[in-house]
């Protein structure tokens, strides 16, 4: 975890481009938001309701589907 923290740190301060540094500390937030939701959604949390239409574990499919493409933005926009 340390060594994912610090390359992170790494990433963000190497950006070149305050684009590419906008994608990448968004997506890295999505993820975090995908993972607190998915956190407070799991079998026994709090907010876990397997009986409900709306559950927390649709939305964190979806926040991590959004980190994961502005994470790939990143990359992208650091190829061209």
């Amino acid at each position: 975890l340390r060594a994912l923290v610090v390359a992170t740190v790494v990433l963000v301060v190497a950006a070149t481009s305050p684009v590419t540094r906008r994608w990448l500390i968004g997506g890295l937030g999505l993820l975090a938001a995908g993972w607190a939701t998915w956190w407070l959604g799991r079998r026994g949390a709090a907010l876990c309701a397997p009986s409900a239409v709306f559950q927390l574990h649709g939305l964190w499919h979806i926040l991590a589907a959004a980190g994961i493409a502005s994470v790939y933005q990143t990359y992208r926009s650091e190829m061209t």
